[in-house]
């Protein structure tokens, strides 16, 4: 999966498709018009992404990007 798509995911088994999400955009390479782009804006409101610049969204997950997001979203680990 992609970044992009691992944002998404997340953010909808939190949230569901309601959510509030800031506009200003806080990646480069994230336009406001990109699929992804509110499910990555509430990754970084939630402080879910250390990230910074740029997302790469079209980039496949790691194992290790997979685990730091799941365990921060759904366990609350650091």
């Amino acid at each position: 999966m992609t970044r992009w798509q691992i944002a998404a995911l997340i953010i909808r088994a939190s949230y569901g498709e309601d959510f509030s999400y800031p506009t200003t955009t806080y990646f480069s390479d994230v336009a406001a018009s990109d699929s992804g782009f509110k499910y990555i804006q509430k990754m970084k409101a939630l402080g879910l992404t250390k990230a910074e610049g740029m997302f790469y969204p079209d980039r496949v997950v790691t194992r290790e990007e997979m685990a730091a997001f799941v365990s921060k979203t759904f366990i609350g680990m650091e």
